[in-house]
């Protein structure tokens, strides 16, 4: 993405600050103005995505009513992004995420959590650039696309209340082993943030959504007879895989005329695929031109059981 800024500014760029994953810095700037920093190494909050953090903080301060602030983010964002509200340190707010996640709780619930201890999270970093106008460009890794949940939603307004992330860390059962710290952050009763609405823009430029619509225009370009299911598919890929299976059959069992279409519903809603609706199976059956080859497309975000650690763990997929 930074890559693709620096060609289309063409030198425009005053100064800029990339975080970005350990052992992904191939490309060197040709703006000098423009600092590459590795960090996050296996997308783990780390002591040098913590300093590439606070440079970022130092520098979104100083900036006036006549800057733009062009902030590109992308999945992995919140590991490398991972500046704690002061007093906490890191290690003891990612070691309250893991507590959390090791206690059952949701992904939408380590989110509020994560927002309510970050110094950048949750909007801070768009309201830390104020006065100055802020667009997002983002490439979204969640089903559905919710901007406050990519990268943990720096640039989208937080709409919790502060004492929501309290009262999920009681609901775990965790508040004695909270240090110090992230119990002064949690009881101050701050009154929330204007957030600068009028002075923030967010476009997701990349999501599954996008992705799909891509690949649906190339396969028809193929000649396929290429049909968009689900964007919303979730879940472990073996058992993904399996399901897609079933799915291929019945659509073929259909085509073939072995399968009625009334039938034909029933057995893919048995599919245990989240996003397929019966108005895609209608229209399906309204396309005229069933003789081609057939190319279903799903998107989703799936999960690998991982034996092991380290770069030679074994996926068991």
């Amino acid at each position: 993405m930074a890559k693709e800024v620096e060609n289309i500014l063409n030198g425009k760029i005053k100064h800029g600050i990339i975080s970005i994953p350990e052992g992904s810095l191939s490309y060197k700037s040709k703006n000098e103005k423009v600092f590459y920093c590795e960090g996050a190494l296996n997308n783990l909050p780390d002591a040098k995505a913590l300093i590439t953090a606070k440079a970022i903080r130092d520098h979104v301060t100083n900036l006036g009513c006549d800057d733009l602030l062009l902030v590109l983010l992308s999945g992995g964002g919140s590991a490398l992004l991972p500046l704690p509200k002061p007093p906490i340190a890191l290690d003891e707010k990612t070691n309250l995420i893991k507590q959390l996640a090791n206690s059952g709780a949701e992904i939408k619930e380590l989110n509020t959590v994560r927002k309510r201890i970050s110094d950048l999270k949750g909007g801070q970093l768009a309201i830390k650039a104020q006065p100055a106008q802020v667009i997002s460009l983002l490439l979204s890794d969640i089903v559905g696309d919710p901007l406050d949940f990519i990268a943990s939603g720096p640039t989208t307004e937080n709409t919790d209340e502060p004492a929501d992330a309290l009262n999920i860390i009681k609901k775990y059962k965790l508040m004695d082993k909270l240090p110090e710290s992230i119990k002064t952050v949690l009881n101050v009763s701050d009154v929330k943030d204007q957030f600068p609405c009028n002075n923030v823009k967010n476009y997701i430029i990349g999501s599954n959504k996008i992705a799909i619509a891509a690949a649906l225009k190339e396969a028809r370009k193929l000649n396929y007879l290429a049909f968009p299911l689900s964007n919303e598919v979730t879940g472990n890929v073996k058992e993904v895989a399996s399901e897609y299976v079933r799915l291929t059959k019945h659509f073929c069992d259909y085509l073939s005329g072995d399968l009625k279409l009334e039938k034909f519903k029933k057995c893919v809603k048995a599919c245990n695929i989240p996003g397929i609706h019966e108005n895609n199976l209608e229209d399906f059956n309204n396309i005229t031109a069933k003789d081609k080859n057939l190319c279903l497309i799903l998107g989703g975000e799936i999960t690998v059981n991982v034996k092991g650690s380290g770069k030679e763990a074994e996926i068991n997929n």
